[in-house]
């Protein structure tokens, strides 16, 4: 009977662990966050295209 128990607490324990993780990727809608976008030319003149993802917040809520 105990051994019952502990394997039902630890699927609980793992669904709870899976259940937080997966609210807290799907709830990130970084509105805070912005892209920015910079072109510069090269030595030989091609053309490059740098993208930053600056965010202000590890975590929005």
């Amino acid at each position: 009977m105990k051994k019952r128990t502990f394997v039902t607490n630890i699927l609980g324990i793992g669904s709870i662990t899976i259940g937080i993780l997966v609210f807290t990727h799907y709830s990130n809608d970084h509105t805070e966050c912005e892209n920015s976008v910079e072109y510069s030319i090269g030595e030989n003149g091609e053309k490059i295209v740098t993208q930053t993802h600056n965010c202000k917040e590890k975590f929005n809520f």
